[in-house]
């Protein structure tokens, strides 16, 4: 089985993304679920991030957002079924690509993937829907009839965020990156409150007396 890895060890001038043999193990752990892939999302890679965390290899897998259907449960697996249809994230230590055609993955790092959501669309949704409902909902406390400014409302972080205040009954302000992302968010039903691309200076930004909640895609959400 192969995977997608990327080799980013002290002896490489520059990370390069490899495809790289996997071996799985046949017995699987008390807590762990076999799934079959049917989707995976891809994100930057945080080298440094795992650096941080102590976790140093020269093979970085590539791909840790998965959507497919569990084909087998270890022997205390007590969520899952074989047939499920599941979403989930690997962890950052895991040795297994997103895009391996068969992974290994502990049974509370995933969830029931909703009928109504594809693979694809779960898959790709996670990591950025994850990010946006914890700085709203964990962190930001919001709530309806609040004002909501999202920088860089345009990215796929903030688009979530937008996305997702404006069906909880926030009127949101945004911030857009450039002159297509202005013209994007002005396209979404319901309309965002109001669109603007960022001027020169943050300090010329006269911000509305009723501003309830502000929010910096800058902050990166693991």
């Amino acid at each position: 089985m192969k995977g997608l890895y990327c080799r980013a060890g002290p002896a490489e001038p520059e990370p390069r993304f490899v495809i790289q043999e996997t071996v799985l193990p046949d017995v699987l752990e008390n807590h762990e679920v076999r799934v079959k892939v049917r989707a995976c999302g891809l994100s930057p890679l945080d080298l440094q991030l795992l650096g941080d965390v102590g976790i140093n290899t020269d093979l970085v897998p590539v791909g840790r957002d998965v959507a497919g259907v569990v084909l087998q449960v270890g022997p205390q697996v007590t969520f899952f079924q074989p047939q499920d249809e599941v979403v989930g994230i690997l962890p950052l230590d895991s040795a297994l690509s997103g895009l391996c055609d068969v992974v290994h993955i502990d049974e509370f790092l995933l969830v029931h993937r909703p009928d109504r959501l594809s693979a694809a669309s779960a898959a790709a949704a996670l990591r950025d829907g994850l990010r946006a409902y914890s700085a709203l909902h964990t962190l930001g406390g919001m709530a309806t009839k609040q004002t909501l400014l999202v920088t860089d409302g345009g990215s796929p972080a903030g688009l979530m965020c937008v996305q997702l205040a404006v069906h909880h009954g926030l009127k949101v302000l945004t911030t857009a990156h450039s002159a297509e992302d202005r013209d994007f968010l002005e396209t979404l039903r319901p309309a965002v409150g109001q669109c603007s691309c960022p001027p020169p200076s943050p300090l010329s930004v006269l911000l509305p007396p009723s501003l309830s909640l502000s929010l910096s895609l800058s902050l990166c959400f693991h």
